[in-house]
């Protein structure tokens, strides 16, 4: 079966092979590809996302600590930040 069928309302997913409805409910959008859906569904990009963050959640999140201090020292020289309400 080919992934895109251009007869169809279906689409096959790359990751787990299940034939679903191509729609934004099933698919989320991505205008460079074909019907402008990604061609994984949403199931399957959420469970990689959830593994990714399992398996490296340290570095993840250390990353984020880090790029918050950086943009917290960026606005702290700017006239548009003002301290938090104590």
């Amino acid at each position: 079966m080919r992934d895109v069928d251009v007869e169809s309302d279906t689409h096959c997913c790359r990751g787990c092979r299940r034939t679903l409805p191509r729609t934004v409910d099933y698919f989320y959008r991505d205008a460079s590809c074909a019907f402008g859906l990604k061609l994984t569904c949403r199931d399957c990009l959420s469970g990689r996302a959830r593994r990714r963050y399992a398996e490296n959640s340290a570095v993840i999140l250390e990353r984020q600590r880090r790029r918050r201090q950086e943009r917290a020292e960026m606005f702290r020289g700017t006239a548009a930040w003002t301290p938090a309400a104590p």
